[in-house]
């Protein structure tokens, strides 16, 4: 049995393809969409091809949710995977949850590059292309820039705090000081992503989210955290006719929701705020439950992966959360 996290590597689905006694488990681990680092296409489209040459097959799909199934399955084709299992994901089910009460903040989920890599978001140098459509950097991360800043005045307007959720650790000072100069003098803090659970750990089951797209939104998504998405990047970038980063994507929902906007709308940020502020409990469960079911859910110690491993004789230590002397240092 061949295990991956790295889903969107296509030369995995060659494994068993060319060799059919092998059993393989892909396991996904990161938002999916259209993204390429060339005009020829991104991981499906590579996928496809591969799958016309020489063929693919992969044993399991372990998903994030049922949204997300029909991109593997047209790539694959219906008879290049054995079944597909909503896992939700296994980093965030294995990090328990806060059960701190803290004073309730305003998040922003960061999605900034590697600065050290010379990655400068305000660069006019192409970054990817979207079905052979180059976007530049400064494209790119246009809007979330604008979302930073609507989401700190919102913070200030109402006396919440306001945090930025890095990507990076505290070793990658690029990324804060990118904050630092679109939030001047204003109050907010910063926290880097010093390992592969803290910023997990950094949500309060009281905050609310803001966020572009990033994975760990719909993670806290699939949490039950009260999450907005200001999912405007292509159409801020004039590239409106592209879905791919719209929220919820491959899902055909309406441009603008309770707590979601695809519209590059700075009042839309306010608007999502103040439902995520203002809805009582109830009626958040009631609009989200469905679509965090569907976008990302949630299994809590990842039993549903431990038994896949049991129904193919692999044996584990079983369901449990991360033991804190295996986490990886970022």
């Amino acid at each position: 049995v061949v295990v991956t996290m790295e889903d969107n590597n296509p030369l995995f689905y060659r494994i068993s393809a060319a060799c059919p006694s092998v059993r393989t488990i892909a396991v996904q681990n990161g938002r999916r969409d259209n993204f390429a680092s060339s005009p020829e296409g991104g991981f499906f489209d590579e996928l496809t091809r591969l799958r016309d040459s020489t063929g693919v097959y992969v044993d399991t799909l372990c998903i994030f949710g049922s949204a997300i199934l029909p991109l593997y399955s047209t790539a694959l084709g219906s008879s290049g995977y054995r079944k597909a299992c909503v896992t939700g994901s296994l980093r965030n089910n294995a990090v328990a949850p806060s059960l701190s009460n803290a004073k309730p903040r305003v998040l922003y989920v960061s999605s900034m590059p590697n600065f050290e890599l010379g990655s400068d978001p305000k660069s006019e140098r192409t970054l990817a292309y979207y079905h052979g459509t180059p976007i530049t950097y400064q494209d790119n991360w246009s809007w979330e820039a604008a979302v930073v800043r609507e989401a700190a005045r919102f913070a200030r307007r109402h006396d919440r705090e306001f945090v930025v959720l890095g990507k990076r650790s505290s070793r990658h000072t690029g990324e804060r000081n990118h904050f630092e100069m679109l939030l001047k003098n204003q109050n907010f803090s910063f926290c880097p992503a010093e390992n592969q659970t803290s910023s997990y750990r950094a949500v309060q089951p009281s905050d609310v989210v803001i966020a572009v797209d990033g994975t760990l939104a719909y993670e806290m998504l699939g949490r039950g955290i009260r999450v907005g998405f200001a999912s405007a990047r292509l159409t801020a970038a004039g590239l409106e006719h592209f879905k791919d980063c719209n929220f919820g994507f491959p899902m055909e929902l309406e441009d603008r929701g309770p707590f979601w906007t695809n519209q590059a709308e700075p009042s839309e940020v306010h608007r999502i705020l103040n439902f995520l502020t203002s809805s009582n409990d109830q009626e958040w469960s009631s609009i989200s439950s469905e679509l965090r079911r569907q976008l990302m859910a949630y299994d809590q110690m990842n039993h549903t992966f431990c038994e896949l491993l049991h129904e193919l004789g692999i044996r584990s230590t079983g369901a449990r959360f991360w033991d804190d002397n295996l986490i990886p240092e970022n």
